[in-house]
């Protein structure tokens, strides 16, 4: 009797646990992909040292490429007045930025993502810190922004960011 309890239990924990992963795999998916292209986008932004033009233009090319077409920026505190909604204006800020100081560091402070439509539409509200080396009018700040994804072609990309707190939304 002692025996098949256990080998019951042993049963119903492995059909937990497999059920977890299987959550994750099917469920957990939109996500993961979401988040890759996030941390992407991270390491296209940094900077540690020093680069060449070429590798800023490299980086500000595969950065603009993590957006959708048509997307739009909205105005961003510190960086920039006004919206954007084209790819080379995009690439032209992003490397007119790193042009400007030695060292970029942002740091995700917090994060929520929310699949709206599996497959289709996302939203992440992103807490971010950035630092940055050699320019003395920039300085270490925090931003929040509202960012939305969608799936185009099998990709996750992202369609459009604002700023979280013009929207009204709880801070991260």
């Amino acid at each position: 009797m002692k025996r098949r309890a256990g080998g019951l239990i042993l049963l119903l924990l492995t059909v937990m646990l497999v059920g977890v992963f299987a959550w994750r795999f099917w469920m957990g998916g939109d996500e993961r992909a979401i988040e890759k292209v996030l941390w992407r986008g991270m390491e296209l932004v940094n900077k540690d040292q020093q680069e060449g033009d070429l590798t800023a233009i490299s980086r500000a090319g595969e950065l603009a490429g993590l957006f959708t077409i048509p997307f739009t920026i909205q105005p961003l505190p510190n960086i920039t007045g006004r919206a954007i909604a084209d790819a080379d204006e995009l690439r032209a800020m992003v490397f007119r930025a790193r042009s400007a100081v030695d060292r970029i560091d942002v740091e995700v402070l917090d994060l929520r993502l929310e699949v709206v439509t599996p497959g289709e539409e996302a939203l992440m509200w992103i807490a971010v810190q950035g630092a940055f080396d050699g320019n003395p009018e920039l300085s270490e700040a925090i931003e929040r922004y509202r960012v939305r994804w969608r799936k185009t072609s099998g990709d996750w990309k992202i369609a459009e960011i604002e700023p979280a707190d013009t929207i009204h939304l709880p801070k991260c």
